[in-house]
């Protein structure tokens, strides 16, 4: 959900790419399983193509870490500008400028897809709501709604929070330039934790989704922004010495690799909690912070811009898929929903589910790929391009 950094760090936009079509695969996994009244036979067709495939897809299905990407991503990126300043590489930034780019990037895809939704809605081929639904989401406050936060689209409520921080960073600035951004880091760090635990405590009681909403809110995901400012201020500091580096082949290799492990294992360990993270394990104040740090470590490593990162996040098709992942993230959920909800498609899914179902599967991604690519060039890029 950010925009593309330059072409000299293209392994950041393609990890974007990566991050926007994790989170389709498990959207594609939580509309299926409807489908089939219960994940039993999601689970046997999931073991079904292990079998061939041989392979466990099962961290597939895991993809809504790909929003804690997007978040690491974003703090990465705007703050890269500030570092320069703290690192008295330019005197200032150009707020003005600052805001106009934020609000080009993020504002004309969201409202045209909310305008297309609305008309789709008013003949009876989208979802009906009520007006005040409508409003909340035209001004982006749904996410403070435990009712609207996922309504209309279910993925909309990340919009504005990271269009909360946008507005907040020039603030953090100011703290930061008198604290230092280690300092903010933790106060950062430790502020989510202690934002999680208060509302826990007042939630504790409450259905796991409501729980997820309040942990969802801006104060609960600060520190994963803030992870990805000082990745920014660290690449700034150090990259020069980092690409004289006789090694850096080796470096970069280090932190992929041991960002992917750790985001392995906090999948494993996930998996291995079957249904009690959310009653309250300790663990759940803090899974995400590490989670955030286990992204820092990829995301270093992709600015060291070595072979692997080539080879992995820099080729074009990851490229262009991250260039066109905004328009992914926004789209992929109603069309998903168009495919699998349509009354015959369901009926030919369950009369050969093994075979039927992936062929519509493989339509829908189409489908969702066609839409961003049109939603990328007709209506991000023209207003990208001006001045």
């Amino acid at each position: 959900m950010t925009q593309k950094l330059s072409s000299t760090i293209d392994g950041l936009t393609g990890l974007r790419g990566v991050a926007a079509w994790w989170v389709v695969l498990f959207h594609v996994r939580t509309v299926i399983i409807p489908l089939f009244l219960n994940a039993d036979m999601v689970s046997a067709l999931v073991q079904s193509w292990q079998r061939i495939l041989h392979v466990n897809i099962r961290p597939l299905f895991y993809g809504w870490m790909g929003v804690q990407v997007f978040f690491v991503l974003s703090g990465f990126l705007l703050f890269l500008p500030f570092a320069r300043v703290l690192l008295g590489q330019r005197e200032k930034i150009n707020l003005l400028e600052y805001f106009k780019r934020r609000f080009k990037r993020i504002l004309p895809a969201y409202y045209f897809q909310l305008v297309i939704l609305a008309v789709l809605s008013f003949f009876g081929l989208y979802q009906s709501t009520t007006w005040t639904n409508w409003i909340m989401h035209g001004l982006m406050i749904h996410n403070f709604s435990s009712v609207y936060n996922w309504e209309l689209n279910g993925v909309s409520w990340t919009v504005p929070v990271e269009f909360d921080f946008y507005l907040l960073l020039p603030l953090l600035f100011l703290f930061i330039r008198k604290s230092g951004i280690y300092n903010f880091v933790l106060a950062a760090l430790g502020g989510a934790i202690i934002y999680k635990m208060m509302v826990f405590s007042y939630a504790i009681d409450k259905e796991v989704i409501y729980k997820v909403w309040l942990f969802g809110q801006l104060p609960g995901r600060i520190d994963l922004f803030a992870f990805g400012m000082l990745g920014a201020f660290i690449y700034e500091k150090y990259n020069q010495q980092i690409q004289q580096f006789k090694y850096k082949n080796y470096l970069e290799f280090g932190l992929l690799a041991g960002g992917v492990f750790a985001v392995w294992l906090l999948i494993k360990f996930l998996m291995s909690m079957e249904g009690k993270f959310w009653l309250g394990h300790p663990s759940l104040f803090f899974y995400d912070s590490l989670l955030g740090v286990a992204i820092l470590l990829i995301v270093l490593g992709i600015t060291i811009q070595g072979k692997l990162t080539k080879i992995l996040f820099a080729n074009r098709l990851v490229v262009y898929l991250g260039e066109i992942s905004y328009s992914t993230y926004l789209w992929h959920m109603p069309l998903l929903l168009f495919v699998f909800q349509n009354p015959q498609i369901k009926k030919y899914i369950q009369a050969n589910p093994n075979e039927n179902l992936l062929l519509v599967l493989l339509f829908a991604i189409g489908l969702v790929l066609f839409a961003s690519i049109l939603s990328y060039r007709y209506v991000e890029l023209p207003f990208l391009r001006k001045k």
